[in-house]
């Protein structure tokens, strides 16, 4: 017999024949990504219970409490401002405290620097208390403060000044004073140091009584004993405190005892 000729598909059927494969090769894509979306939600949706111990043990929260930061710190990825109204609304409540304090370090968390920074004193101007009342004031000046490092330093300068939002500013220039009179100002350059004392010089015409006492603990510090004695108007005269006149007074009043000893 002879041999049968090849079947050759024609070209309707060959291109019905791609398009099926095509679209198997889609199908399985699309399966893949479902599968991959289903995991990814399922991660998410265990990610409370993950998080709800360490938080529980290390804070002292109740399991209730926990899952309702746990809540709260999923919802706030992309949106800090969930974080910053918590933090408020919780501000007033002495049994909120605890929680407060995991939202200022989730924000503290945040690498951004210069968002890290927006964030904190978001979160000082939108509490209800002022900041002298704010259980919280001492972690909340201390975590703006330990930002104060490097070209930082400058901007954090800049805000003393140009922050317009009234207990944001007062973060700052808190903050400040905390570097200042902590061994951590060993860090700063001479002329961040120099720039420092003159910024608080300036403060000091601008500042209450009880601010005044930090403002001169701060210049007594970093420019001497003398410039924060002027700066209270101890000036010259018989009152003066200066060190250098007492001094100078001192060794005028050795020098004409001596002169008045017989020889």
């Amino acid at each position: 017999m002879p041999e049968a000729a090849p079947v050759r598909r024609s070209a309707p059927r060959r291109a019905s024949w791609m398009l099926a494969a095509l679209a198997i090769a889609l199908a399985a894509l699309v399966a893949a990504g479902v599968m991959r979306v289903r995991r990814d939600r399922l991660a998410r949706a265990q990610a409370p219970v993950a998080v709800r111990a360490p938080l529980a043990a290390a804070s002292g929260l109740t399991a209730g409490d926990a899952d309702e930061l746990a809540d709260l710190l999923r919802r706030a990825r992309g949106n800090p401002g969930v974080l910053i109204e918590a933090f408020a609304a919780w501000a007033a409540d002495p049994r909120a405290q605890a929680k407060r304090r995991v939202l200022l370090g989730a924000m503290v968390a945040e690498p951004q620097p210069m968002t890290r920074l927006a964030e904190l004193l978001a979160a000082a101007q939108a509490s209800p208390l002022s900041l002298a009342a704010d259980p919280l004031r001492r972690e909340l000046v201390g975590a703006v403060s330990s930002m104060w490092t490097g070209p930082l330093v400058r901007r954090g300068r800049d805000l003393m000044f140009t922050e317009a939002r009234p207990r944001a500013r007062q973060v700052v220039i808190e903050s400040f004073v905390e570097l200042a009179l902590s061994d951590r100002v060993a860090g700063l350059d001479a002329a961040q140091r120099s720039g420092l004392t003159s910024d608080f010089i300036d403060l000091y015409r601008q500042s209450g009584p009880d601010q005044r006492r930090d403002v001169v603990a701060v210049v007594r510090k970093l420019g001497g004993n003398d410039v924060a004695e002027l700066l209270q108007g101890h000036g010259l005269g018989d009152s003066s405190t200066l060190e250098h006149h007492l001094a100078h007074r001192r060794n005028v009043e050795a020098a004409m005892r001596q002169a008045a000893e017989p020889h």
